[in-house]
């Protein structure tokens, strides 16, 4: 640690012995000052804001589709010039047409059924209606009555021939019921069909004998009931409900079917306006996902150049000033241009606030392209027939920060404050001061009174 020491002392010594004999050097030389004089006169100065930025067109958009699907054509290359919807990429719609066509029937059958509930019913309904109440309450009351005489007779006669059928297939049986196959002969066959058939004679017969039971008669009640109702329903006016609901069903179908017709729309990218195709990036028979960039169209008609401006310099900004261009690319070809719009919120970056300001370019025939780098100056401020004096003559008063110059005046350097105005990279405008025709000194101090002022008299 103590070697370290020594070593940083030794190198302060060195740089003060070295600065102590170039003062002396410098001091055995020309005088400490350089003095010349300039005179008060009338000039035209130009004040401007300094930015940088880059060349764009006037819109400029990346189409891409809202919806996946394959692509069915690319109807335009990189360099062409198109106009406001024009078609540019178009998909595979043949699903997407079937879906049309079938919200389009849809609909067409709810606005028919709209019609239908507004109309009424038919005569021809009515008289269904009618036919349908009137065979529910015959049923009903036949089926309350129970069987006549004639039904009874004839469940009865069906027994009866079942029963003799039955006996005839039991006899045939008999006669060979001591075979070993007797099961699997067509006489088993016939019995048990024969049984089967007499069950059945039988049921049918107990059932027509029984009477109704409760809960037929209440079907058959319900039935009646059910058929009644909608013949009062169909006899009534359509209720104002009625016409809501099926007016719905068209609202919703038509609905349906504009939504279809969207969906087949934006299978094909069209121009939003008269420009020129950047970028195509899709291929006829390529998969495309939904959001992915397609074409990227410009619109070359004018451009513009996007700055950032200083917060100090921001204030001097107005719309409409004069802005004046230059292009890295063509640097003899003057442009100009005016301030457009300013923006309202500024943005900070590494402590430095600044603020976009939007330049337009006025027409011209230089070969402008997108990206371009370009330098301007936005004129701010300009005055003609106005007393100036070069920058280098003002000075500051350190203790009160006015400005001032030293003024010749009877053959004694006195100093006069100033007013200034505005300025450029050489001149200040002097609103007050010295009159035009007067002398001022301009004294330049030199590398050794620099030293000097930092190390002291030698």
């Amino acid at each position: 640690m103590k070697r370290k020491t020594i070593l940083i002392v030794a190198v302060v010594a060195l740089v003060a012995v070295g600065a102590f004999f170039l003062v002396r050097s410098i001091g055995s030389g020309s005088s400490a000052a350089q003095t010349e004089t300039v005179t008060v006169t009338r000039g035209a100065l130009t004040q401007v804001v300094n930015a940088t930025g880059n060349v764009a067109p006037a819109q400029r958009y990346t189409l891409s589709f809202e919806l996946s699907g394959r692509v069915a054509e690319v109807l335009v290359e990189e360099g062409d010039t198109v106009q406001k919807g024009q078609p540019l990429v178009r998909l595979d719609t043949a699903d997407l047409e079937l879906a049309l066509q079938s919200a389009e029937a849809s609909l067409r059958a709810a606005q028919a059924r709209y019609e239908q509930t507004k109309a009424g019913p038919s005569k021809e309904d009515i008289a269904a209606a009618e036919a349908s109440l009137a065979s529910a309450i015959a049923s009903y009351e036949k089926l309350k009555k129970g069987p006549t005489a004639d039904e009874v007779a004839i469940a009865k006669a069906n027994v009866e021939r079942a029963e003799a059928v039955l006996k005839q297939a039991q006899a045939a049986y008999d006669r060979i019921a001591w075979r070993g196959d007797a099961a699997a002969s067509p006489q088993a066959l016939q019995l048990q069909q024969a049984t089967i058939d007499y069950q059945t004679a039988l049921a049918n017969y107990r059932l027509a004998t029984a009477g109704p039971t409760e809960s037929a008669l209440k079907a058959a009640e319900a039935q009646i009931a059910q058929a009644r109702a909608n013949l009062e329903r169909l006899k009534q006016t359509p209720t104002p409900e009625d016409l809501a609901i099926a007016q719905s069903q068209v609202d919703s179908a038509r609905v349906a079917v504009e939504q279809a017709k969207r969906r087949l729309d934006a299978a094909t990218l069209r121009a939003p306006f008269d420009g020129i195709v950047e970028k195509v990036s899709v291929e006829a028979g390529q998969l495309v996902a939904a959001g992915a960039p397609a074409v990227v169209i410009a619109d070359t008609s004018a451009f513009h150049i996007m700055v950032s401006v200083d917060e100090m310099d921001v204030a001097l900004v107005r719309e409409g000033q004069v802005a004046r261009i230059s292009l890295d690319a063509i640097p003899d070809t003057p442009i100009q241009g005016h301030v457009e719009r300013i923006g309202l919120a500024g943005s900070q970056v590494t402590g430095v606030v600044t603020y976009d300001v939007r330049i337009a370019v006025d027409p011209t025939d230089a070969p402008l392209r997108t990206g371009m780098s370009a330098t301007i100056d936005i004129v701010v401020a300009e005055k003609s027939d106005t007393l100036v004096l070069p920058n280098r003559a003002i000075r500051t008063d350190e203790k009160t920060g006015q400005r001032y110059v030293q003024v010749l005046r009877n053959g004694q350097v006195e100093r006069v404050y100033i007013k200034p105005g505005i300025r450029d990279e050489r001149y200040t405008e002097i609103l007050e001061g010295p009159a035009e025709g007067e002398t001022v000194v301009i004294t330049t101090v030199s590398s050794g009174e620099q030293l000097r002022s930092l190390f002291g008299p030698q």
